[in-house]
């Protein structure tokens, strides 16, 4: 018999993967009947139903995946907020990439795990909107430093750059993305000569980086201890 985890967030994950369907059908309707020289139903039919299945697997792959560690884990899922488990599964069910997709499925685990702080909507929307490049960069950060958190605890970009094999490019806007969801900051440093000596002022550069507490949090929750 299949697990009540399963059951009840597969029955949601295909009205999320429906209704993604059904806005395709809709918004690209004019482009096919353009192209379609009146196959338009047909074809419209047909790529909602593909698209249908493979988020439909895409999320049983993902539900499996964090059952599975709550199962090596020797616990029970909780139950999981809407607005936590709706963006989760959607968002989820269009990744590719399979580092990602292992992330996508810690969140899940790690939001449905009673041991485990709960997840804040944000974190969806946040791992939504990092590519893979920008989800190394900031594991690679958090792994280099001795102490999470700390406020001298720097990080070099030549250290990630070698560490991860990125050009400059790649990188500046990668980290630049970072700073925006405040997941990273600019390393911040005191100046002698101002008063009083324990002012702090951040640098405008993405060459030293340090992680902030939220950008900590978020590692956390993207990952299976």
């Amino acid at each position: 018999m299949p697990e009540p985890l399963t059951v009840a967030v597969a029955a949601a994950g295909k009205a999320v993967a429906k209704g993604g369907a059904d806005k395709l059908s809709d918004e690209g309707g004019q482009f096919l009947a353009q192209v379609s020289g009146g196959a338009m139903r047909e074809i419209s039919a047909s790529i909602a139903d593909r698209v249908r299945a493979r988020r439909m697997r895409a999320q049983i792959g993902l539900l499996e995946q964090a059952q599975d560690h709550l199962r090596k884990a020797g616990r029970d899922p909780r139950e999981v907020k809407w607005n936590v488990l709706f963006p989760l599964l959607e968002a989820g069910s269009l990744e590719e990439d399979p580092d990602m997709a292992d992330r996508w499925a810690a969140l899940l685990a790690n939001a449905a795990d009673p041991e485990v702080s709960e997840v804040p909507p944000s974190f969806p929307v946040i791992l939504k909107q990092l590519s893979p490049a920008e989800a190394r960069i900031l594991d690679g950060a958090f792994g280099m430093l001795a102490h999470p958190g700390r406020e001298d605890a720097i990080v070099h970009g030549a250290r990630i750059r070698l560490a991860l094999g990125l050009d400059d490019t790649t990188y500046a806007l990668a980290v630049e993305n970072l700073y925006r969801q405040r997941l990273l900051m600019p390393a911040v440093t005191k100046l002698a000569f101002v008063d009083p000596p324990d002012l702090r002022f951040a640098t405008d550069t993405v060459e030293t980086v340090m992680l902030t507490a939220l950008g900590e949090a978020f590692v956390h929750a993207c990952r299976r201890q």
